[in-house]
């Protein structure tokens, strides 16, 4: 019972549900890949996962594609220093 008062509480506090932002944010994240309007790292990485469906299930496969993707700068693919993945976006940021 408080849960569902809480709830409410906070529906009338934002005037929007839990289910209805999480919706909103679906869309914005859909919205910003299909235009191509990647500014977020959340953006990118929803970008990653809907074109390389290997990324979808392993770590390693989506920080390889996120760095082949958007760190071709500092990512080659072939050949990683240590100051180099210093300057990658590192697995753990990404939990």
């Amino acid at each position: 019972m408080e849960e569902q008062e809480s709830e409410l509480f906070e529906k009338q506090a934002k005037g929007i549900t839990k289910e209805e932002r999480i919706e909103k944010k679906r869309k914005d994240i859909l919205d910003s890949v299909a235009t191509g309007n990647m500014q977020s790292f959340r953006d990118r990485v929803a970008f990653i996962l809907n074109h390389f469906y290997e990324a979808r299930n392993s770590d390693v496969d989506l920080v390889w594609s996120y760095w082949n993707t958007f760190e071709k700068d500092k990512f080659d693919g072939d050949f990683i220093t240590k100051d180099t993945l210093k300057n990658l976006v590192v697995l753990q940021l990404w939990c």
